[in-house]
């Protein structure tokens, strides 16, 4: 089973690969819970199998994965992206200027914004809550409160792994002047599919080095948040068992 999630400053959203299950935290302390389908059609999922075209299949499932407002964030980065290119005016200088500030300035200044803004502090002890519910599953086939609370944190095959190696790759197009959209594009599948055979590495010294910028984005999670993502990952489980015994009648 395909296993997948992202965390919200209120909740996290897991999925697999026939649905995904969204749990919130609403202001009276109850958990609200939204279930929708995202199996992909057979053609898709004839494609995937294919070790080179399961690229495709990826995208997909992060796609119907999202939630609205993330599908909103990433529709307005292409378009701004691809508005840029055709008509060559920098866009973005004028959405966010940049004051002066140089990139290394901007890079100091994230932290103390992460500091001053809690919100952002919670979505990283929910996306810590997320992949210890994940690595404990992966681990034992099974989880509880206690045994998710004792799994480590970091999982290789976390989102910040594969923004990070994809940027990487872009600041090697930026520097030698070659960052089109046709690169960029090339450059972010080349980013998922390094991400997949990299995160096949078992060695444990790698997995440091590899996931050494979830220091940053995935943080210890409270109990609350713990307890919320070992819910929704339960009832994840549950309506995929479910959707299994269906099919198999």
């Amino acid at each position: 089973m395909k296993l997948g999630g992202y965390s919200h400053t209120r909740g996290i959203t897991f999925f697999c690969d026939v649905l995904k299950v969204r749990a919130l935290r609403k202001n009276n302390g109850e958990i609200d819970y939204k279930l929708k389908w995202i199996l992909p059609p057979g053609w898709l999922r004839r494609i995937g199998k294919n070790k080179y075209l399961s690229v495709l299949l990826i995208i997909y499932y992060q796609w119907r994965a999202f939630d609205l407002k993330l599908k909103l964030l990433v529709t307005a980065s292409l378009a701004v992206t691809f508005l840029e290119e055709l008509l060559q005016i920098p866009i973005l200088d004028y959405i966010i200027p940049s004051y002066g500030w140089e990139w290394w300035q901007l890079v100091f200044l994230i932290p103390l914004i992460i500091l001053m803004i809690p919100r952002l502090m919670t979505l990283f002890r929910y996306h810590g809550a997320e992949h210890k519910v994940i690595n404990c599953y992966t681990k034992h086939g099974y989880v509880s409160f206690h045994m998710a609370k004792a799994a480590p944190r970091f999982n290789k095959r976390c989102g910040t792994n594969l923004v990070t190696l994809f940027i990487m790759l872009y600041g090697m197009l930026w520097a030698i002047n070659l960052d089109t959209i046709a690169m960029t594009f090339a450059a972010f599948l080349l980013a998922l599919l390094l991400v997949r055979r990299l995160s096949e590495i078992n060695n444990e010294k790698w997995e440091r080095y590899f996931n050494l910028m979830q220091f940053f984005t995935v943080w210890e999670p409270r109990d609350a948040e713990l307890e919320l993502a070992v819910k929704a990952f339960s009832a994840l489980l549950e309506s995929h068992y479910l959707y299994q015994r269906e099919v198999s009648k």
